[in-house]
């Protein structure tokens, strides 16, 4: 194992670490947001973000890891998965950057999904009657 290695390791780790911490501290949030039926746009795009970085950096913890056990080489099923896993993680962080370039572009960081706006039109309609 090279010092290279040992400092990438240490990078994956607190990275994983870090988006680990925020996901949790932010999951009542997002409890909250979605039992009230209505989640802002923003926060969820960087949710996703952090999410597929999450996945990125324990893949690439993964490969990392493998290349140290097996310096000769990776198995055809090791290569397959990392490489699957990894164009997902990307497909998905790429997608949640784009949102938030857009949202930033537009300045609008108070773009709301309402789920449940059927329901509440549904409410309203009966107490109008």
């Amino acid at each position: 194992m090279t010092l290279n290695d040992v400092v990438l390791l240490s990078l994956y780790a607190v990275s994983e670490f870090c988006v680990i911490y925020m996901i949790i501290k932010f999951y009542p949030y997002f409890r909250e947001r979605f039992a009230a039926g209505a989640v802002n746009q923003f926060m969820l795009a960087m949710l996703g973000f952090m999410t597929a970085y999450g996945i990125k950096m324990a893949t690439a913890f993964c490969i990392r890891i493998s290349y140290i056990i097996q310096p000769s080489g990776d198995t055809p099923i090791n290569h397959a998965l990392q490489t699957y896993t990894w164009t997902a993680a990307q497909c998905l962080t790429t997608a949640s950057l784009i949102i938030l370039a857009i949202l930033t572009r537009k300045k609008r960081f108070d773009v709301w999904f309402y789920l449940r706006r059927q329901e509440r039109e549904n409410k309203y309609k009966e107490g109008n009657e």
